[in-house]
């Protein structure tokens, strides 16, 4: 198999596209009469185009990274490797986000000990 793959990252996603050139089948051994190696090689191509938009279609809708709330990526950056894509990158702490999350925290808190004394 002969392919090319595109990935870029989208915010907190990685698309991409794929294009594969060929699909190649080798036939080992055959017990089926009309079956041979050139329906094989027809095989290949319709593969590769079926697998080839299949991939592609995976890839537009996007591979989902991981994130947590308040925390923003800072220059990603998105390598293939062997088996596993690698995503690099430094991350800041959203300072609004951290400024609700803490006085919604802080209120949250409040009720509890009110709630608390007030059935003591």
């Amino acid at each position: 198999m002969t392919s090319n793959i595109n990935l870029w990252l989208n915010q907190t996603a990685i698309i991409g596209n794929v294009s594969i050139e060929n699909l190649d089948f080798k036939l080992l051994e055959s017990r089926v009469h009309d079956v041979d190696q050139a329906t094989f090689g027809n095989l290949g191509l319709f593969g590769a185009e079926f697998l080839e938009q299949l991939l592609t279609d995976i890839l537009q809708m996007g591979i989902i990274m991981p994130t947590m709330k308040g925390v923003v990526l800072k220059n990603p950056k998105l390598s293939l490797h062997d088996r596993y894509l690698k995503v690099q990158t430094y991350f800041r702490l959203d300072e609004e986000f951290a400024k609700n999350y803490d006085t919604e925290q802080n209120m949250a808190n409040i009720h509890t000990m009110i709630a608390f004394y007030h059935t003591a």
